[in-house]
Formats: C-alpha cells, sequence, structure tokens
C-alpha cells in the first residue's frame, strides 16, 4: 500500500511536495495528533500499515467516537454495563439523594403490567399476550392452535395470563416507555 501511495507521490509537482512536506512537519511536531488516531497507530508509525490494519484501526476510532458523542465514554459500544443507580437531589448538601424508581410501562409498544393507569386483561391488544402454538394436522394441511399462555410466563402476567415478550435481536434498538415514580 506504501509502495503505490509513494509512486503517486513521486509523480506530484514539486510544490505539491513541498505543502506535503511541510504539512507533515507541522503533523508531527503538534502534540495533539494523539487526539486524531487510536495511540495502536502511533505504536505503528515506524512500521508499515496493511489496507485491513488501517480499516481496523479507522472503524475502531469510528465507533469510539460514535460512543463519546451519545454516552461520553469511548467503551460504551464495545462493552455492556449496568444503569446507573439514578438519585434525585435533595436540598441539602450531602451527594446522597431520594433513589428514583423508573417504571417500564411500553417495551417497544407492547404495553407492561405496570402500564399507567393500569390496565384490565381485557384492555390488552391480542399482540400483547403471549401465546403457546401447536402444529394440529387438519386434513392435508397443517394449522397452527394457539392459545393464551396461563403458566411458565417468560414474563409478566395480568390475571393468570401471561403478557408477551418481545424477541429482540442481537444489535436491535430498544424502545421503552417510561416514567419516574416518586418515593
Amino acid at each position: 500500500m506504501e509502495e503505490r501511495a509513494f509512486a503517486i507521490f513521486e509523480k506530484l509537482p514539486t510544490s505539491t511536495h513541498e505543502i506535503l512536506k511541510c504539512t507533515l512537519e507541522k503533523y508531527d511536531s503538534d502534540s495533539h495528533t494523539s487526539r486524531l488516531f487510536s495511540t495502536e497507530i502511533e505504536q505503528l508509525r515506524d512500521v508499515p500499515i496493511t489496507a485491513n490494519q488501517l480499516t481496523s484501526f479507522v472503524a475502531k476510532e469510528l465507533i469510539q467516537r460514535a460512543s463519546i458523542y451519545y454516552f461520553d465514554d469511548p467503551d460504551c459500544f464495545d462493552s455492556e454495563r449496568p444503569g446507573l443507580f439514578r438519585q434525585r437531589p435533595d436540598n441539602n448538601d450531602d451527594d446522597v439523594g431520594t433513589p428514583l424508581i423508573i417504571n417500564i410501562s411500553a417495551v417497544n409498544g407492547l404495553r407492561t403490567n405496570l402500564y399507567s393507569p393500569p390496565l384490565s386483561l381485557g384492555e390488552y391488544r391480542e399482540d400483547e399476550i403471549q401465546e403457546v402454538c401447536t402444529p394440529e394436522i387438519q386434513g392435508e394441511k397443517v394449522v397452527l392452535n394457539c392459545a393464551q399462555q396461563t403458566a411458565n410466563c417468560p414474563g409478566n402476567s395480568v390475571n393468570g395470563v401471561c403478557l408477551r415478550v418481545p424477541e429482540i435481536q442481537l444489535g436491535e434498538a430498544v424502545y421503552f416507555k417510561a416514567s419516574i415514580i416518586s418515593v
């Protein structure tokens, strides 16, 4: 990769060489260059970098920058972390506040048993109820026979009927509807 780059550099006019030389000198003299690229690239400063290495470094850098932008943490996208314990500040000088209780009332549009105002079983939509389906042969066709699940609920239940737990694929976003409950 470097050989191809230098072959291109050799064909450039002398004025462009001077501009590139000045730019490189400025870059090398700047103490802030470590902010531009991963420290892994700095460690390979005098070693030729392959296209695959460069691609990997740039991808990692983009992921870290996005993670900093959204979460103020360069490693947030790459590592799972529990949520922080949220506290409401009190009017006193100590750092301890009243804990916040978060009520999750819907997940990806499916209302939970904590939905407010509370719902009776009949107020839940059909797609919010967990079903158990078994295949049955009817003539020459296989038909699914589905019924509301009432035992071994994968999540919460209302009046003995299981509420549906959404299936989430790795990498998909999960949308919560939540409210804060005063303690």
